[in-house]
């Protein structure tokens, strides 16, 4: 236990599963009061959106395992390498989709922004959700899959018809802790989602699936070398002070989401299985618990640098 009173304990020295709010009190998570623990009863098609939104999340953090570009603990835990690949991420992404067309003339630019955030492990929630979407095309679902804008500042995808918050499976893998919730489970008021684009088959999209394949990520060392070229520092504490003085100096903000749902140890119950998914692998948690440990120490010693940022 340290000083923000959050543990990151032994859970490193085993890969298991952990389910985050036993690890995490409801304030570590920015959420008021005490986690509810409830039980909603849901068909076994809504757990069936359930599932494919906590699969595509993870698939989502296998691809970007250094976090969000704008996030501030992504920012910190990565120490600034979050930032670097999302920056690149948009630098390439025209670059990129032109390759992709020679092959695909017809490539979705969805896909192909899905693409640049694979390859080059970065981006912001719009690079996130083109991801999460993209994969999702490529392998079909029965559930409507649709890409949406929350409050023109937020990207998202949800799996089912977005008309039925209590069915409707939420997938964000930019939120800190991922869980997969359903729509009536979070803060976000539905009528301010605005659904862009929609993907309706069972059957996977061949541009999706060749957007997904033969991936190779860019590695840490020339992300540092290009940036370097831009007058960045290379990943490290000096980085991610230099970060915040300038987003300072322009009085610009990082975000700090850290989950979308409502209580994240909300259990779905489909007549055969009870089940939340704010599980993840012990050693992911810890990561997360010390990037909001690193980021509580670095407000607490410089408030004014480090703890401005905003919600959704």
């Amino acid at each position: 236990m340290n000083s923000t009173g959050i543990s990151s304990g032994s859970q490193a020295h085993s890969v298991s599963m952990l389910a985050a709010h036993d690890y995490l009190p409801p304030e570590a998570l920015r959420l008021s009061g005490k986690y509810r623990n409830q039980v909603m009863n849901v068909s076994p098609r809504t757990m069936g959106n359930l599932n494919l939104a906590s699969q595509t999340q993870d698939g989502v953090v296998r691809y970007m395992p250094h976090g969000a570009g704008n996030q501030w603990l992504s920012v910190v835990g990565s120490k600034g390498e979050s930032y670097l690949r999302a920056h690149l991420a948009r630098e390439d992404k025209k670059a990129i989709r032109d390759t992709l067309r020679t092959q695909a003339p017809n490539m979705d630019r969805t896909y192909a922004s899905g693409r640049t955030a694979a390859t080059l492990q970065g981006g912001n929630c719009q690079e996130f959700a083109d991801l999460a979407y993209t994969m999702l095309a490529a392998r079909g679902s029965s559930a409507p899959v649709s890409s949406a804008m929350y409050r023109n500042d937020h990207v998202l995808v949800m799996i089912g018809d977005p008309r039925e918050s209590n069915k409707t499976a939420m997938v964000d893998a930019w939120q800190h802790i991922p869980v997969a919730t359903l729509l009536s489970n979070t803060a976000l008021n539905p009528n301010e989602l605005v659904v862009k684009k929609q993907y309706n088959s069972r059957q996977g999209d061949p541009d999706a699936q060749y957007a997904l394949s033969g991936i190779t990520p860019v590695p840490k060392n020339v992300i540092e070398q290009r940036m370097a070229k831009q007058g960045f520092h290379g990943v490290g504490s000096a980085l991610v002070k230099d970060l915040a003085e300038g987003l300072k100096e322009q009085h610009q903000l990082l975000y700090d989401v850290r989950t979308l749902a409502a209580d994240p140890g909300m259990r779905y119950n489909d007549g055969q299985v009870v089940k939340s998914f704010d599980s993840m692998r012990s050693d992911q948690l810890t990561k997360k618990i010390d990037s909001i440990n690193q980021y509580s120490g670095l407000v607490s010693r410089q408030p004014g640098l480090y703890g401005p940022s905003k919600g959704l």
